[in-house]
C-alpha cells in the first residue's frame, strides 16, 4: 500500500495538472472569443455577406461605397428603360424618366448596414460568412400625374364608344338600325398593374399587359322592335303666332323629334330643349313672366310642352311634373296646359311600360303635332284622354283711381281685368269605346288680374 504522504503527493500533482489544463482553455478561449470579437468588429462598418438592395449584392461594402455604386447602377438605366403596356395586339411604350422617379437610397443604405448588427457575436459571425440571401427594395418616388396621362392616352386610343340602336320613323313607317358593341380600357386594373410592377422592377423595363372589356350599348334592337304604331296623338294650332313665336315652336318641336324614352326612364322638357338662347336660334315672343306679359328669348315653347304633355296622356304616360300656367293660355282649355321655365319648372313623364316609347314632333301648316309610338298592344283595348270640369271663376275687379290730369268724367283703362280660375282635371280611361274609370289629375288654379280704371277729376 502506498503511504498516505505518497498518495497525498499523487492528488496534489492530479490537482495542479487539472488546474493548469483549465487555465489553458480559458486562456484559448479567451484567445477564441477576442479573435471572433476582432473579426466581427472589422464588419462594423460594412454591410454584411449576401445583403442586397433592389437584387444588386453589396457585400463588404461601407454606406459610401453602397451609396456610390447604386446611383452609378441608377444613371445605367435612367436613360434606356422604358414602361410598356401590352394591350391585345398594341403596344404602348413610356420613357420611365418620364415619371421622374426619386430613389431613397440613403435609407434602404442605412437599413442594409443595420442588417444583422443586433445579433449575438456567433449569429453576426454566421451571417458574416455565409447569412442566407436578403434583399432590401428602394423607396421611391415618382410623378404620378404622369402616369395617369400615360393610362389616359392609352384609354384614347383603346376605349370605343358603343353605338346604340336607332329607329327612324317616316309616314308611320318603322326603321330599325342594330346597335354596336364598344370597348373600353380597364383603367382601374392597369393603373394597379404599372404601380404594382413600379415597385417591385427597379433595374429592368416594366412591362403589363392591359385588359379590354366590353361595353354593351344601352339600347339594342331587340329593345325597339316593340315599337310597332302609334299610341296616341295630339296636335295644337299657333296659326295667330307672330314669325318669331312659330320659329321657337318649330325649334323646341324639333329638339324632341325622335326621342326614345326607355322603360322606367323619365323624359325633362328642359332637359331636352336646354336653355333657350339666341345661340341656338331662338328669338324674342310673349310669355308670361312674374304675372305680366313680355317679350322674353324662347317666348312660345310651352305651346310644344302643353301638346306633348297632351299627347303623353293619352298615351297614359303620366306626368311626374307639371305646372299650369300663372294666366289662362290663349291655345289650351284650363287645366290642360303644362308651362316650363329654364332651370325652374319642368315638364317631366316617367316611361311606365315595359318597352321603349320614340316621340314624333312635327309642325305643319302652323300647327304642332306629337305622335307618341310604342307597343300598341301595350294599351289593349283601352285608350285614354285628359279632360277638366267646368272652371270656378275668381271675378277680378276694377280699381277706380281719380286723376287730376283728365278731363272731369274722362276715363281711362289702364289696365284691363283678368278672371283667375280653378279647375280640376282627370285621366279618362276608355275601354271599347265606353268610359270604365276617371281619375282625378291636378287641381290648378289661374290667379286674376285686377283691371285700374282712371277716372279724370279736372274741371276746365
Amino acid at each position: 500500500m502506498l503511504s498516505r504522504a505518497k498518495r497525498n503527493n499523487n492528488m496534489k500533482s492530479l490537482i495542479i495538472a487539472a488546474t493548469a489544463g483549465v487555465i489553458v482553455v480559458g486562456v484559448s478561449a479567451i484567445t477564441y472569443w477576442h479573435s471572433i470579437e476582432n473579426y466581427v468588429k472589422q464588419w462594423d462598418n460594412k454591410i454584411y455577406s449576401r445583403v442586397r438592395i433592389e437584387g444588386i449584392d453589396l457585400s463588404g461594402k461601407s454606406k459610401a461605397e453602397a451609396v456610390q455604386l447604386l446611383n452609378d447602377e441608377l444613371r445605367k438605366l435612367a436613360d434606356d428603360k422604358k414602361i410598356i403596356v401590352k394591350v391585345q395586339e398594341k403596344k404602348f411604350q413610356l420613357d420611365y424618366k418620364t415619371i421622374k422617379p426619386q430613389y431613397d437610397i440613403e435609407t434602404a443604405v442605412n437599413e442594409a448596414l443595420k442588417y444583422g448588427k443586433d445579433k449575438g457575436l456567433l449569429d453576426r459571425k454566421r451571417l458574416i460568412k455565409s447569412g442566407p440571401i436578403t434583399n432590401i427594395n428602394l423607396n421611391f418616388k415618382y410623378d404620378s400625374e404622369e402616369l395617369n396621362k400615360f393610362e389616359k392616352s392609352i384609354a384614347s386610343k383603346i376605349d370605343k364608344k358603343p353605338k346604340d340602336a336607332s329607329i327612324n320613323i317616316i309616314n308611320q313607317s318603322i326603321t330599325i338600325n342594330e346597335e354596336q358593341s364598344g370597348a373600353v380600357l380597364n383603367k382601374e386594373l392597369l393603373d394597379k398593374s404599372l404601380k404594382e410592377a413600379l415597385t417591385g422592377s427597379w433595374n429592368k423595363d416594366i412591362s403589363v399587359n392591359g385588359e379590354i372589356k366590353v361595353a354593351n350599348a344601352k339600347i339594342t334592337k331587340e329593345q325597339l322592335s316593340r315599337i310597332d304604331g302609334v299610341l296616341a296623338s295630339f296636335s295644337t294650332d299657333y296659326s295667330t303666332s307672330t314669325e318669331a313665336r312659330a320659329n321657337n315652336i318649330a325649334i323646341a318641336a324639333k329638339a324632341c323629334n325622335g326621342k326614345v324614352v326607355m322603360p322606367g326612364e323619365v323624359f325633362s322638357y328642359n332637359k331636352t330643349l336646354g336653355e333657350r338662347t339666341y345661340e341656338k336660334g331662338y328669338m324674342e315672343a310673349p310669355i308670361y313672366k312674374n304675372n305680366e306679359v313680355v317679350d322674353d328669348v324662347g317666348g312660345g315653347i310651352c305651346q310644344v310642352s302643353t301638346t306633348l304633355y297632351r299627347a303623353a296622356m293619352r298615351a297614359n304616360l303620366k306626368a311626374v311634373e307639371r305646372h299650369n300656367h300663372s294666366f289662362k293660355a290663349t291655345y289650351s282649355p284650363l287645366g290642360l296646359d303644362a308651362t316650363v321655365t329654364w332651370g325652374y319648372l319642368d315638364y317631366k313623364f316617367k316611361n311606365t311600360y315595359d318597352f321603349p316609347i320614340y316621340i314624333e314632333a312635327m309642325t305643319s301648316g302652323r300647327s304642332v303635332s306629337f305622335n307618341i309610338y310604342g307597343s300598341k298592344a301595350g294599351l289593349g283595348s283601352k285608350r285614354y284622354d285628359l279632360v277638366s270640369d267646368a272652371p270656378v271663376v275668381i271675378q277680378a275687379m276694377v280699381n277706380e283711381v281719380n286723376d287730376p290730369t283728365l278731363p272731369e268724367g274722362q276715363i281711362v283703362m289702364d289696365e284691363k281685368p283678368i278672371d283667375g280660375y280653378k279647375v280640376k282635371s282627370y285621366l279618362v280611361t276608355y275601354e271599347n269605346g265606353k268610359e270604365i274609370a276617371r281619375e282625378a289629375v291636378a287641381y290648378d288654379t289661374y290667379i286674376k288680374k285686377d283691371g285700374v280704371r282712371r277716372i279724370g277729376t279736372k274741371r276746365d
